[in-house]
């Protein structure tokens, strides 16, 4: 009977807006069938393996500081991958690809589009670049707007962060998916299939 009701803070996450008070409900009826499919096993995985540290990342996404939540993004995403010490951009890459792709040109295009991202997520971590509020405002402004028309090429400090973010809502929604969290092994295999890709 739809008796979940949505409740968010005034200060929300700004990295996943969603409608005001009074907006038509940001959920369809295949989002309520999708939860009520998905509830059990992710409880399961909740209170017997490591998925707790998610809702903490979650959580964290609520302060609105574009590299602090840049970095929380890419821990949550690379607790996932369980990436190798050596070579770590490859190992993420290819790991973030052969989860999310089906063909191997998804997976071919995951895997640089991924690392177009962790490039970014290390300019910021390292200091080579700045990443402050007001990009991050002006980012999403200009994204919805329709100036964003006029600048194609231009990809945002703000559109990077979020495309981030959706590779690792891609991931949980995975994990939830399979009923498990990917172990080392299966990571470690899913990396040498994709480094035998033409």
């Amino acid at each position: 009977e739809k008796t979940v009701t949505s409740r968010f803070r005034y200060l929300q996450a700004i990295i996943h807006p969603t409608t005001l008070p009074g907006k038509s409900n940001p959920w369809s009826d295949e989002d309520f069938e999708w939860i009520e499919s998905h509830i059990e096993p992710t409880i399961r995985m909740n209170t017997s393996s490591d998925i707790r540290i998610y809702h903490d990342i979650m959580s964290s996404l609520n302060f609105c500081n574009p590299s602090v939540q840049l970095v929380q993004i890419w821990a949550g995403i690379e607790s996932i991958v369980k990436s190798k010490s050596s070579n770590t951009r490859h190992s993420i890459r290819s790991r973030c690809a052969m989860l999310l792709g089906d063909t191997s040109e998804e997976q071919k295009n995951l895997y640089d589009r991924v690392g177009k991202l962790y490039d970014f997520r290390c300019e910021i971590v390292h200091g080579k670049k700045s990443f402050i509020l007001e990009e991050y405002l002006s980012g999403m402004l200009d994204e919805i707007s329709e100036n964003n028309q006029s600048k194609p090429d231009k990809v945002s400090k703000w559109s990077k962060l979020r495309q981030s973010y959706e590779i690792l809502c891609d991931l949980l929604v995975k994990m939830i998916q399979d009923e498990e969290i990917p172990t080392i092994k299966k990571l470690e295999k899913m990396q040498d299939e994709f480094e035998k890709l033409d």
